[in-house]
């Protein structure tokens, strides 16, 4: 059983019988006496040595000395007590595999770089953190071998050219299909997991002034009234409520949700994702089209020609392409952009958040490209600002 360093978790519940370890990033004495005082029965033995952490959407980037990890890990060596890093090497949650994390009735949601200061960064290579624990090493008689690997080459192919672009819903019926029901369904309850939905209803007449109310949101909803973008409601943070006037008439609504990351840690881990209802008070709107999103096959896309088209509020799909001499790892920062994902040769490499920050490169390994054109779909669920996006050498975090 793998625990954090405190009592109320090592005898709050595990597995009759099963080992404890425990997890922890500092005061490495401290929690090992504690865990030979507690589990007198496991070996000395750290299963989770956090030597960096992960980014949030809306966070500071974390970061940390090398000099700090060493102080921490010679207290691991000078002991002999056991230890395992988490992370020595660095990820990247490609597609919609991102985490989440909910405390104190707050949500957040982890960047698509999971690099986590890490010993060996998100592309593998050595970093100065490395080094560090490669001499310490030494210093404590631990023989370490030669580092022959050489780092992947990295390559920055320019601006990205978009030619085409496809409006999310102009192509509902090719992406999805929708189910009925009298209340909106979850995401699970339609046999989905991840990506977006498309709730569709209509506000009944004689409304005015009344607030647009979401129970139970999950994560993220970008609202639309009459085929119009009017707001933008995000779990755990501040937005201004919607207005709905329907003297005049009855109003078609769209909300497009997002589930931006499954909980990872704690009760919470079970919750289902998307809304519980829509409500202008004091009724519920009722009879409800929801459409599952397949972003997996964005080919079955009705593609326009981008010359001259004008950009607007509404989601929409953009592609376009990039020429590659030599093969390389690369970084794309979709500049004129706001939220979405990017696919690159039919390989979703994650999501972007620009006003969120911190991570503003999603990274691209070499095995995902070809020389010569290579294609790119940028998703926006918010409406790009204009069609700017480009690759680099390095990651942007900050």
């Amino acid at each position: 059983v793998s625990d954090g360093p405190e009592k109320n978790m090592v005898d709050g519940g595990g597995t009759p019988g099963a080992l404890h370890f425990l997890n922890f990033g500092s005061r490495v004495e401290q929690f090992m006496a504690f865990l030979a005082e507690e589990c007198k029965d496991s070996p000395l033995f750290c299963s989770e040595f956090w030597c960096g952490w992960f980014n949030m959407w809306y966070g500071e980037p974390h970061t940390r000395e090398p000099a700090d990890v060493c102080r921490e890990v010679a207290d691991f060596l000078k002991n002999d007590y056991s230890f395992n890093f988490y992370m020595f090497c660095g990820g990247t949650n490609f597609g919609f595999d991102n985490g989440a994390e909910l405390f104190d009735g707050k949500y957040e949601a982890v960047t698509t770089s999971y690099d986590y200061f890490a010993p060996l960064n998100e592309a593998g290579d050595r970093t100065p953190t490395y080094y560090a624990l490669r001499n310490l090493f030494s210093e404590h008689g631990i023989s370490v071998p030669e580092a022959t690997a050489t780092e992947t080459v990295k390559k920055a192919y320019g601006a990205i050219e978009f030619f085409e672009f496809a409006e999310l819903f102009d192509n509902l019926g090719e992406i999805g299909e929708a189910t009925e029901s009298p209340m909106p369904l979850s995401f699970e309850e339609v046999g989905g997991a991840d990506g977006y939905m498309v709730y569709s209803s209509v506000i009944p007449q004689g409304f005015r002034g009344c607030p647009l109310e979401i129970k139970g949101l999950k994560d993220r909803a970008v609202i639309f009234i009459d085929g119009k973008k009017a707001g933008v409601y995000e779990r755990g943070r501040d937005f201004d409520l919607i207005t709905v006037d329907t003297v005049n008439g009855a109003k078609r609504l769209d909300i497009l949700v997002e589930n931006m990351g499954r909980i990872n840690f704690g009760p919470d881990i079970f919750e289902q994702k998307g809304i519980e209802a829509a409500r202008i008070f004091p009724r519920n709107i009722m009879e409800w089209k929801n459409v599952l999103l397949d972003m997996s096959d964005l080919y079955k896309l009705k593609w326009r020609n981008v010359a001259g088209a004008k950009l607007s509020d509404n989601p929409c799909f953009f592609k376009g392409r990039f020429f590659v001499g030599e093969v390389g790892d690369t970084f794309v920062e979709p500049v004129g952009f706001k939220k979405g994902f990017v696919v690159v040769n039919g390989f979703n490499v994650g999501r972007y958040y620009r006003d969120a920050g911190p991570q503003k490169r999603l990274y691209v390994p070499a095995p995902v490209l070809k020389k010569g054109y290579n294609e790119i779909v940028i998703f926006d669920s918010d409406g790009a600002d204009f069609l700017g996006a480009e690759t680099f050498k390095e990651p942007l975090v900050e």
